[in-house]
Order: C-alpha cells, then structure tokens, then sequence
C-alpha cells in the first residue's frame, strides 16, 4: 500500500525573489513530508510494505503517472461527490483520474454521512439533514 500526497504547483509570480520562492516551496515540501512520516507512523505495524510519498503537480496528472511509473494494481480514491455546477466549476479530480489512470480505479465518498440527507428508524421521526 502506498499513499500518495499531491502538492499543488505553486503559481509562477514574477514578484517573488527566487530563492523566496524556492524556499517556500521547499517548506511546503518539507512540512507535507512531515506529516506524511506522522500519518504513516502508526500504519507501519499494521501491515507489512505500508509507504508514503509526496509529489508535486496536478492532483490527478500526477497520480496517474506515479500509479503509472510504479505499475500500481488499484488505486483507491476518494472523492467530495460534487455534483451538478459544483463539479462543472471545480471539476472533479476522482473523475479524471478514473478517465486515465492505467489500472482499475476504487472510488468512495468519505462525506456520505455528512451531506445530504440520512433516513432512519422510525422514518416519520428521523428524516433530517445532515
């Protein structure tokens, strides 16, 4: 299992001095790298062959080359389930890597809970948003 952290290209501002520049994209590198190590840490002993990365680029650009470099069997997604002018302005990042990634893409949505409606038990008392 490898997890995989995308940092955003940081937008070319002519403003900036180089080596400012540089040194903020080497703290955002750094600090992502770093929490990447503490999110991994725990995850170590539960299973053998557990890694994690970080790379720069566009979000689904790069998860599909990397799934591609490295030969990956599955990816495993999640996505915000944006639907209707939400994901005709933002796009969908889940969306374009199922359209290109090399192997078999598993998608879930981790808000299912928190947007939306959720029905229960006894459903004329229970029908609320959430």
């Amino acid at each position: 299992v490898t997890f995989l952290h995308v940092l955003p290209r940081l937008p070319d501002v002519s403003d900036y001095k180089p080596d400012t520049f540089e040194q903020l994209k080497a703290g955002f590198l750094t600090r992502a790298e770093g929490r990447m190590t503490a999110f991994l840490g725990p995850l170590r002993n539960r299973g053998k062959g557990v890694t994690g990365t970080v790379v720069g680029g566009e979000t689904s650009e790069a998860i599909i080359d990397y799934a591609r470099d490295h030969g990956f069997d599955l990816i495993v997604i999640a996505t915000h389930g944006a639907q209707g002018i939400e994901k005709v302005l933002l796009g969908s990042v889940a969306d374009r890597v199922i359209k290109g990634a090399p192997c078999p893409v598993l998608v879930f949505n981790p808000f299912r809970k928190e947007r939306g409606y959720e029905v229960c038990k006894p459903l004329g008392s229970c029908v609320q948003s959430v």
